[in-house]
């Protein structure tokens, strides 16, 4: 899949490619993206495009009603908003498909929209099914329909605290449609229990149309839940029971299609954070998640090319598809570095001091000066923070980038210069 903006929200011109990068495995699109940003740089907006992108010109119109500043703001008069969505056939990669949708703002306010099909004629609506989960989710629930319908399905993203459906007679429901015999739903309770972080046979059950979970304290009934785990199961069990209706669940009750998600961390513990995504991916391989995240341990399963930043600049926002892997990154790396840019992750004033601490290092002050600062930060971590041998190789890298600037990703000659600059260092009598 690949998306591009015009005059959408706060982007004025933004592109992103779901396909895996080379050598990232097999072939295809990414099981997982995930859109990080500080609140404001567009991470809701991008949710919101891919959805507007990805359903007929009717149900278009009707979701960017809810929201028209999503196709009138940041925009001079007379430009139209446009998404383009480019898809693969996920049984036949050959295969392409495009829609092209455009939004303008009538003179009485109405959304209007334009919508071209590549091909014109037989694009796969129907095989193209895709629901999108908002903040406030679960908050409210609704008797489920009978049909699936793409604009109740994507509803939650422009309408905070738009009703999901009923948990348990949402599962009750599921394999009616087709006359399965409850095999479908065992194992939709299977899969939830699993996501769920919850352990053992029967930890996630159904009794009519009331879904239980049971663990160490026993039993507890949907609603009396945590947010967190009230929060995940809401959406999934609704995933699952749209799919069931669109008929793109098959008989492992395993969803196929598109599912976009808003702060899919939210209130989660940390070990569910870690995982939700790899294992998403591992029982529903034919999903595809896009979804925004304010968590460090969310993305650190993520493969390559699978962590994307909306970031603010000037009066729009872009979206930085080249941040590195964060695999091999511990949380507080991936908190300070380009994911989260984070300058320090302590409070300010231990900031502070270890600041103070590597400035006097990169300027080659006097060693009781070093000593007096290092103590310093002793004081406030409870450990050293450089031993003399990182304070050397600071300031020879420090040196090195003053005289032949930053290395890039991989910069293997100018790691070679500063290995060479260090071993004479270390060869100085007062190193």
């Amino acid at each position: 899949m690949h998306v591009e903006l015009e005059n959408i929200g706060c982007f004025g011109h933004a592109r992103l490619d779901f396909a895996r990068r080379e050598g990232a495995g097999a072939a295809g699109g990414r099981r997982a993206t995930v859109v990080l940003g500080a609140g404001g740089s567009g991470t809701t907006t991008l949710l919101r495009a891919l959805a507007l992108g990805l359903t007929p010109a009717r149900t278009a119109a009707a979701l960017a009603a809810e929201v028209p500043w999503l196709v009138s703001g940041h925009r001079r008069r007379g430009q139209r908003g446009r998404v383009r969505v480019e898809l693969a056939d996920p049984g036949a990669p050959q295969q392409r498909f495009a829609v092209t949708t455009e939004f303008a703002l009538g003179a009485g306010g109405a959304v209007q929209v334009t919508q071209v099909t590549e091909p014109a004629r037989g694009f796969p609506w129907r095989r193209l099914f895709v629901c999108g989960y908002g903040v406030g989710r679960g908050l409210r629930a609704r008797t489920p329909g009978r049909t699936h319908q793409p604009r109740a399905a994507l509803r939650s993203l422009f309408v905070e605290g738009a009703p999901l459906w009923a948990p348990g007679a949402a599962l009750a429901g599921l394999g009616q449609t087709d006359g399965d015999d409850g095999r479908r739903r065992e194992r939709a309770l299977a899969h939830l229990a699993a996501l769920a972080g919850v352990r053992g046979r029967g930890a996630v059950t159904l009794a009519g149309e009331v879904l239980e979970v049971r663990g160490p304290w026993g039993a507890a009934g949907f609603a009396a839940l945590g947010t967190g785990h009230r929060d995940l199961l809401s959406w999934l069990v609704d995933l699952l029971a749209r799919a069931d209706r669109a008929g793109a669940l098959d008989g492992r009750a395993r969803p196929a299609g598109i599912v976009l998600i808003d702060a899919v961390d939210a209130h989660l513990p940390p070990a569910r954070q870690r995982r939700l995504l790899a294992e998403l991916g591992q029982r529903f391989p034919a999903l595809q998640v896009v979804a925004a995240a304010r968590s460090p341990l969310t993305i650190v399963e993520c493969e390559p090319g699978g962590v994307v930043a909306c970031r603010v600049v000037g009066r729009g926002a872009v979206i930085d598809a080249d941040l590195p892997s964060p695999a091999g990154y511990h949380a507080d790396e991936i908190l300070r570095g380009p994911w989260f840019g984070l300058a320090a992750t302590v409070d300010e004033a231990t900031a502070a001091r270890v600041a103070d601490y590597r400035a006097a290092v990169a300027l080659g002050a006097p060693e009781a000066e070093r000593v007096r600062l290092r103590e310093a930060v002793r004081e406030r971590l409870g450990h050293l923070v450089d031993t003399p041998l990182d304070e050397l190789v600071r300031e020879v890298v420090a040196a090195l980038v003053e005289e032949r600037g930053a290395p890039g990703e991989d910069d293997r000659r100018w790691r070679s210069e500063a290995l060479r600059w260090l071993r004479r260092r270390l060869e100085e009598p007062d190193a």
